[in-house]
């Protein structure tokens, strides 16, 4: 079950079965009234977002995407809660065999008032890449604007620093790309390499502050934070065997993050007040 930031749209999905269609119910809000709307998609869904922008015709946006067989499709719809009703505005088709794979992940960014749709299409034959898509202004509609060359698994968005953190299982670095203010395109901005292969990558915000924690399969996580000047810099380094989660918190000011092990769990601090 997903809603809108405003609570006024939610949707319920009934999964598909593999080559079947799958039904998504959205509940709108208006004027009182409660009405349901049911869209049928072909193939499985795997991704769905609300984004925060409205669309200019005052919609709430959603994208959508569904595998089926060798293709996938990201519906960008629009909900308009005065009418109501539910508009499929834009269907992309990304075929497996040319340009993606079952491990194909979906991400939308919004920085500023730009938003980004980062579909990482990686391979096993190594040729993969990251597939950037910008909102049209003044339409509801998504245009092609990049390809970053890269056979990426992991691939993780900030939305605060308009920044794409990119990495892929056994490697030992991960890439940093960012919004460029005047092209509006993506540019490397920093490569970390690791002491060991990558096992896990998880980004999150405390207090205003922008973090990333990897976890490496030689059972360290390094734990890095961002500053204006210097960048991504590494503030903490941890042997933690079996993580099995890391959850980030705040208390009395105090930032944390906590590690939970198949045997312990850990509090890690990250700053204090007297830091932000």
């Amino acid at each position: 079950m997903l809603r809108d930031r405003k609570g006024h749209v939610q949707n319920c999905i009934s999964q598909a079965v593999a080559g079947a269609n799958t039904t998504i119910t959205f509940t709108i809000r208006h004027s009182g009234n409660v009405t349901k709307i049911e869209k049928v998609l072909k193939g499985g869904t795997f991704h769905m977002d609300f984004l925060k922008i409205e669309s200019p015709t005052r919609e709430v946006l959603v994208t959508i995407a569904t595998r089926d067989g060798n293709l996938t499709r990201i519906h960008l719809a629009g909900v308009n809660k005065a009418t109501p009703s539910v508009t499929i505005h834009q269907i992309l088709s990304l075929s497996t065999i040319t340009s993606t794979s079952p491990n194909t992940t979906i991400n939308v960014m919004e920085y500023t008032k730009h938003v980004y749709l980062i579909v990482g299409t990686p391979k096993s034959t190594l040729n993969g890449s990251i597939l950037v898509y910008k909102l049209a202004k003044g339409t509801p509609k998504f245009q092609h604007r990049q390809t970053i060359e890269g056979n990426y698994f992991t691939i993780r968005c900030n939305d605060a620093l308009g920044m794409i953190i990119v990495g892929n299982r056994g490697s030992n670095f991960v890439s940093i790309y960012r919004v460029d203010d005047e092209s509006e395109d993506f540019k490397l901005f920093q490569s970390i390499k690791l002491q060991s292969t990558l096992g896990m990558l998880s980004t999150f915000a405390l207090a205003e502050n922008q973090f990333f924690v990897i976890a490496l399969q030689n059972d360290n996580i390094h734990i890095y934070k961002y500053n204006y000047i210097e960048g991504w810099v590494l503030i903490c380094v941890n042997q933690y065997p079996n993580i099995e989660s890391l959850t980030p918190f705040t208390l009395d000011g105090e930032g944390y993050l906590l590690a939970i092990t198949s045997t312990n769990a850990t509090a890690i601090a990250l700053f204090s007040q007297t830091e932000h």
